[in-house]
C-alpha cells in the first residue's frame, strides 16, 4: 500500500493593524482561529476590548488567508457591544465557522463569513456551569436549574427552519462537576471540581464514572483536545514568550 504524504507549511501573517486601543493598558487583546467553509478560507480573529465597561465600541481585527490581509470591524450593534465590553467576557471557541463569546447570562456569536453579530440569552432560571464547547458538532453549555440546584443538564444551541436559534436540553449530567471545560467525544467530559480549578476531572457520562487527574506543578494556561499525528509543520518555530490566549 502506497504511503500518503502530505506536506505541511507555515506562513508568517502580516502585522496586526495599528490600533491605539490595543496599546492602552486598560484594553486587552485575544486571538482565535477558525475556518469559513462557505468561502473556503482560514481566518484569524483578534478581539480588542476595554477591561472595563466604556462607551467605546469593541473592535475585531479579521485576517483572511485568501486575501492575505487584515480588516477591522467596529462593533456598532449596541446589544452585542454592551455584552462584549463586559470585563468577565470569555472569548472563544469557533464552532462551524462561528466565533462565540460568553457572558454569564448571554452568548454573543460572530459569523466569520457574513460578519454578523447575534446576542443569544441563556435559558431562563438557569446558571451556567461550563465553558462554551463543541458537543457532537453543536454549541453546548452545562446549566444548573434554579431553584433545583441539584438538577444539572447539557443544553445545545439549535437552528429552526426559519433561521431562529433556540436551546434544547439533551440530557441530565449525573456527576456534579463544579465546572465543565470541554467535551472530548464518546461521552467523555473534562472539567474541575474545585473553586480554584486545581483538581481536574474526566467524567464519562456513558458509564457514569469519573477519574481525578494528577495535579500539575503549574496551572495550565489552556487545555486542548489533541489528536496524535506524525505530520509536522515545516518552518514552524514555537514562541515560548507568547502570552495571548489562543482558541481553536
Amino acid at each position: 500500500m502506497a504511503r500518503l504524504k502530505r506536506l505541511k507549511h507555515s506562513k508568517e501573517l502580516l502585522r496586526f493593524l495599528d490600533n491605539q486601543k490595543a496599546m492602552d493598558e486598560k484594553s486587552q487583546a485575544e486571538l482565535a482561529f477558525g475556518f469559513d467553509s462557505i468561502s473556503k478560507d482560514y481566518k484569524v480573529i483578534r478581539f480588542i476590548s476595554p477591561t472595563i465597561t466604556t462607551s467605546v465600541a469593541p473592535v475585531l481585527q479579521l485576517y483572511s488567508t485568501n486575501t492575505d490581509s487584515w480588516k477591522e470591524i467596529h462593533v456598532r450593534d449596541t446589544s452585542a457591544s454592551r455584552v462584549m465590553c463586559h470585563p468577565k467576557l470569555k472569548f472563544g471557541p469557533v464552532i462551524n465557522g462561528v466565533l462565540y463569546l460568553r457572558h454569564m447570562r448571554q452568548l454573543v456569536s460572530f459569523d466569520l463569513h457574513y460578519e454578523v453579530f447575534k446576542v443569544v440569552p441563556f435559558p431562563s432560571f438557569k446558571l451556567i456551569r461550563s465553558d462554551v464547547f463543541d458537543f457532537e458538532g453543536s454549541v453546548a453549555v452545562v446549566l444548573r436549574s434554579v431553584p433545583e440546584s441539584s438538577k444539572i443538564s447539557l443544553w445545545t444551541l439549535d437552528n429552526s427552519t426559519g433561521g431562529e436559534v433556540f436551546w434544547t436540553r439533551k440530557f441530565i449530567v449525573h456527576y456534579n462537576l463544579l465546572w465543565t471545560c470541554s467535551y472530548l467525544g464518546r461521552g467523555l467530559f473534562f472539567g474541575k471540581k474545585e473553586a480554584r480549578g486545581r483538581t481536574k476531572v474526566l467524567y464519562d457520562n456513558t458509564k457514569k464514572e469519573f477519574k481525578t487527574l494528577p495535579r500539575l506543578a503549574k496551572k495550565p494556561s489552556a487545555v486542548l483536545k489533541y489528536t496524535e499525528t506524525l505530520a509536522s509543520v515545516q518552518g514552524f518555530i514555537p514562541n515560548l514568550s507568547m502570552t495571548s490566549k489562543f482558541y481553536p
